[in-house]
């Protein structure tokens, strides 16, 4: 959820439940490696001695999630042990899709998954709500067809608030000793909660039963007793949880007028109340639960990693520049921007759009850039992002533009003569890469932007 509501950058901090900070990467790569090891431990004792190389690793993403955040992701699998070039990185609703039709046309379902027929797969984890539109195409292909939406709203939004209501009925001290002095009470609740969450019934709306730590309570209530100040509280008589609701504003762009399919996928989607409150919502559509939909993405990683152009076509979140330093022009650039630069006069930080916001880019379509050296002898070519919410920006320093990440190319052979480098940029995958292909050595590189 971190990496969805805060810019990730490489300093970024996490505080643990006791309120302590940690570098956010050492947490992700230390988690990751702590998978990886056990995987590689489980195919061991199966008697499976693998290499590196013969193993491909897919790690899954909100498809709401930032650029920002997949460059972080992946530069903490390769800090946890996963080779960059063995290493693809998915989105969660792609996935789930797949997984989904490969389910239905095992199923009576099938039909629901004929070519032209447009889906909305709704995938409800545990930190966001994460929607994106697909057209299914032949031969099990599918494309997007509008921007990926969402929120944090997904199942741990219910779990905060039951954790609200508990709050007010202890008192900041109590809870905090419970976290702090109760650890295993505490992740105990968190855990019976959830549980307790995903089964409840359209028919069992009045009672839910939840397995507290009563003893761990009453100690931290004191002579009163957990029961007690519960009686107390303005809770007596019942506790009670509105519903809030998901507005699918993703319906409403054109590219997804005819969506007749909507897909529920993620834990959160187990839950009868869930299920009654989308369909009905939208009646009129057909909206199918997959066996299993907890599992929907992680058995749709698989599949995907063995057909990662399943996908032929992805829509960009935003407009996406490269910086430039052209011809100053006092008829078009502000005089702040105007520098001297071998002679001449230019304009610094121009930005300069790659690709519009909302753009559909089939899959392995590139624009290509040439970057030169400045210096002789120069071993490395800075190549930087830009990502801005609209294809009107001016410069890299505008309020609603932002640097995505940058990376290096080695120059092959660096000379005194000055070099030239073509960079083709993919922003039809799930992440954003580049090809560098010197002029003169014509040695091509494939490489992945870096937080700053």
């Amino acid at each position: 959820m971190e990496l969805y509501v805060r810019k990730a950058h490489s300093n970024m901090k996490l505080k643990d439940i006791h309120g302590i900070e940690h570098a956010a990467i050492d947490v992700f790569t230390q988690s990751i490696g702590a998978l990886r090891q056990s995987c590689l431990g489980t195919l061991e004792n199966q008697g499976y001695e693998l290499e590196n190389d013969e193993i491909k690793w897919c790690l899954t993403v909100p498809a709401i999630w930032t650029d920002e955040a997949k460059i972080f992701m992946r530069t903490s699998c390769e800090k946890a042990g996963i080779p960059s070039y063995r290493l693809v990185i998915a989105l969660e609703p792609e996935v789930a899709s797949l997984y989904c039709q490969i389910w239905c046309a095992e199923s009576e379902k099938k039909s629901a998954f004929r070519p032209h027929t447009k889906c909305l797969v709704v995938d409800l984890g545990g930190g966001t709500a994460d929607i994106s539109g697909h057209e299914i195409l032949k031969k099990g292909l599918f494309k997007e067809i509008c921007k990926s939406t969402g929120n944090n709203c997904g199942g741990t939004c219910v779990d905060k608030e039951f954790f609200n209501v508990l709050h007010s009925i202890l008192g900041a001290d109590r809870m905090d000793t419970l976290k702090t002095k109760y650890e295993t009470d505490y992740l105990d609740l968190q855990h019976s909660f959830e549980s307790a969450k995903r089964i409840i019934t359209r028919n069992e709306t009045d009672k839910v039963n939840i397995q507290v730590p009563i003893s761990a309570l009453d100690k931290i209530c004191g002579d009163d007793g957990f029961l007690k100040i519960v009686q107390n509280s303005e809770y007596s008589d019942r506790i009670t949880i509105e519903s809030g609701k998901m507005r699918l504003s993703v319906l409403n762009q054109n590219e997804a007028a005819n969506i007749s399919v909507l897909l529920l996928v993620g834990g959160f989607s187990e839950s009868e109340i869930v299920q009654d409150k989308i369909r009905q919502a939208f009646s009129k559509k057909t909206v199918i639960t997959p066996k299993d939909p907890t599992l929907a993405v992680l058995k749709g990683a698989v599949l995907f990693g063995h057909q990662p152009d399943v996908v032929t076509t992805r829509i960009t979140q935003f407009a996406y520049g490269r910086k430039i330093k052209p011809i100053f022009d006092k008829k078009q650039h502000e005089e702040r921007k105007r520098v001297l630069v071998d002679g001449e006069m230019r304009c610094d930080g121009v930005f300069e759009l790659l690709v519009k916001s909302g753009t559909s880019v089939p899959i392995g379509k590139n624009i290509s850039k040439l970057y030169h050296t400045i210096n002789k002898n120069q071993e490395k070519i800075r190549v930087a992002l830009y990502k801005s919410c609209s294809d009107d920006t001016k410069y890299i320093d505008d309020e609603d533009c932002s640097l995505v990440g940058e990376c290096f190319i080695t120059v092959p052979n660096p000379c005194e003569q000055k070099r030239t480098v073509k960079v083709e940029f993919e922003f039809g995958d799930t992440e954003i890469f580049i090809t560098a292909t010197d002029k003169n050595t014509k040695e091509v590189s494939k490489e992945t932007f870096r937080l700053e």
